[in-house]
C-alpha cells in the first residue's frame, strides 16, 4: 500500500471551514492548560510579589516552578485532554454529534495508552534537547568566554533554530500516535508504527504546515504583546484549537487517500 501526497491547500481550506464548528468546545477542553501553564505566567507578569507568596517555598524560583508545572502537564495531563479533543473533533467533523461528556469518558478509558504514546514523543524531544544542550555547553559557552562573542552568539542562535526545526520535524512524524490510540483503539507500539507508515512521504508537507501555524501564532502573539504580555499569552492559548483540528484533518485525509 502506498500513501498519496497530502494536499496542503485542501488541508488549510478544510481547517478554515472546520475550526468554527468545534472552536468553543476545544477551548473548554483546553482550560486545564490555563492552570498549568498560562495562569502562572500571567500571575507572574501581573504581580511578581503575589506570585512569590503563592509559590511553595522550595519552588520559589520562577524557572523551577514553571518547569515543574509544564513537565507534569505535558507528561501526564496533556495526553488526556489531547485525546478528548481528538474524540470530539473527529466525530464532529464526521458529521456525528459527540457530547463532551462522552469524549471525556472515551479518552479516560485509554488514558494509560495516551500517556505511553506521549512518552514516545517526549523521549524523542528530550533526546534532541539533550544533544542541543550538550553542544551549547561544549561549544557555545567556551566561544562566549573566549572573546569570540559574535561567533558564539551566532552559533547559539543557529543551534536554537536547528533544534526548533528538528523538534517540529519529529512532531510531524509522530503527530498521529494519539489518533491511532483513540480512533482505532490500537496499542502504543502499534500506533507508533502506524503513524510513521501513514505519514511516510508526507513529513515535509506536514512539517511546513506546522511551521506555518507556528509563524502565524508567533506573529499574532508578538503583535498583541505591544498592548500587554498578558494578551500575548492569551493569544497563544486561543490558537491551541488550530493545531488540534489540523491534526485530525491530516489524519482523516491520509486515511481517506490511502490506496
Amino acid at each position: 500500500m502506498t500513501n498519496s501526497l497530502l494536499k496542503p491547500k485542501k488541508v488549510l481550506k478544510d481547517l478554515v471551514a472546520s475550526l468554527p464548528k468545534v472552536y468553543v468546545a476545544l477551548l473548554l477542553i483546553n482550560l486545564p492548560s490555563i492552570i498549568f501553564i498560562f495562569l502562572p505566567a500571567i500571575l507572574n507578569l501581573i504581580s511578581p510579589h503575589l506570585f512569590f507568596l503563592l509559590t511553595p517555598y522550595s519552588l520559589r524560583k520562577p524557572f523551577q516552578f514553571y518547569y515543574l508545572l509544564q513537565t507534569l502537564y505535558f507528561l501526564f495531563v496533556f495526553p488526556y485532554f489531547q485525546g478528548v479533543s481528538i474524540v470530539y473533533t473527529y466525530n464532529y467533523l464526521g458529521e456525528r454529534r459527540c457530547k463532551l461528556s462522552n469524549a471525556y469518558q472515551t479518552a479516560f478509558k485509554k488514558i494509560f495508552r495516551l500517556i505511553g504514546g506521549n512518552f514516545i514523543v517526549a523521549y524523542r524531544f528530550a533526546t534532541i534537547m539533550f544533544i542541543a544542550l550538550f553542544l551549547y555547553g561544549i561549544i557555545g559557552i567556551p566561544l562566549l568566554f573566549a572573546e569570540a562573542e559574535i561567533t558564539g552568539s551566532l552559533f547559539i542562535l543557529s543551534l536554537v533554530f536547528i533544534t526548533f526545526l528538528l523538534l517540529m520535524f519529529y512532531n510531524s512524524k509522530l503527530l498521529l500516535i494519539p489518533h491511532f490510540i483513540i480512533i482505532e483503539n490500537r496499542g502504543v507500539g502499534e500506533s507508533f508504527v502506524q503513524t510513521v507508515n501513514l505519514t511516510k512521504n508526507n513529513e515535509i508537507r506536514i512539517f511546513m504546515l506546522l511551521i506555518l501555524g507556528a509563524i502565524f501564532t508567533t506573529v499574532l502573539s508578538q503583535i498583541t504583546a505591544v498592548f500587554s504580555e498578558v494578551t500575548s499569552i492569551i493569544v497563544v492559548f486561543l490558537c491551541q484549537p488550530l493545531f488540534q483540528v489540523f491534526s485530525v484533518i491530516v489524519y482523516k485525509d491520509l486515511k481517506t487517500n490511502l490506496d
